[in-house]
């Protein structure tokens, strides 16, 4: 996951914290 967000490009940024949100909500629930 770390290695992910260091080579994502600036655009993919919203979308990952996106999925990083759901992620949380999931493991919450």
């Amino acid at each position: 996951m770390k290695v992910v967000l260091i080579k994502s490009p600036k655009f993919l940024a919203p979308i990952l914290r996106a999925v990083f949100k759901i992620e949380k909500v999931k493991s919450e629930t």
